[in-house]
C-alpha cells in the first residue's frame, strides 16, 4: 500500500481484487492462501492446497525461532503441574 492511504480506504478493493483472484484461479474458501507484499503497490499471491500440517510446522522449528521455558512458579490454586 503506498504511504498515505489507509487499509480501511483501500479494504473494499482489497477484498474484490482477492475474490477475483481467487475465482480466477479455481481457489475455493476452504483453500489456504498467503498475500506477500513484495513491494511498493505490488502483491504476490502463493497458492497452497490446504493450511500446513503439524509435521510441517514442527519441522520449520530451530534453535533462532525456538524460545526458552517460562517458570511460572508454583500452583497457587488448583492446577496441576
Amino acid at each position: 500500500m503506498a504511504a498515505g492511504k489507509s487499509a480501511y480506504r483501500t479494504e473494499g478493493t482489497a477484498k474484490w481484487a482477492l475474490s477475483y483472484w481467487s475465482n480466477r484461479l479455481k481457489r475455493n474458501r476452504e483453500d489456504y492462501v498467503i498475500i506477500e507484499l513484495t513491494g511498493e503497490d505490488m502483491l504476490q499471491l502463493l497458492r497452497r492446497k490446504s493450511a500446513p500440517t503439524l509435521d510441517e510446522l514442527c519441522a520449520s522449528i530451530n534453535d533462532e525461532n525456538r524460545h526458552e521455558g517460562i517458570d511460572f512458579g508454583e500452583p497457587v490454586g488448583e492446577e496441576i503441574w
